[in-house]
């Protein structure tokens, strides 16, 4: 854990507040999907992250909520990739192409 000193003078803390946030061991990810037709294919829809080291491994799955926003909490510290899944084979699902 790296730790950071704040010389703070008197001056400083006049009408501010401060806020001291800890280093975490692990990593929290939030975000929003979006997307066209996204309320049609939602349940067949997941964010997937994966490591990038090596050898890289699928880390956490999240379905995606209704709200098409996720947060992950939990992530062992490092570098990922993300990517939104579609749980249905084309074969499932008549595509129209114009």
């Amino acid at each position: 854990m790296n730790i950071v000193f704040l010389q703070v003078k008197s001056n400083d803390i006049r009408g501010i507040d401060f806020i001291v946030f800890e280093e975490l061991p692990t990593t929290i990810v939030t975000g929003v999907v979006e997307g066209l037709q996204l309320e049609k294919w939602q349940q067949n829809l997941r964010v997937e992250f994966v490591t990038l080291s090596e050898p890289s491994r699928v880390e956490r799955t999240v379905t995606l909520p209704l709200s098409h926003f996720f947060e992950v909490q939990g992530l062992p510290k490092g570098k990922y990739t993300t990517q939104l899944l579609f749980d249905l084979s084309e074969k499932t699902i008549y595509f129209r192409y114009n």
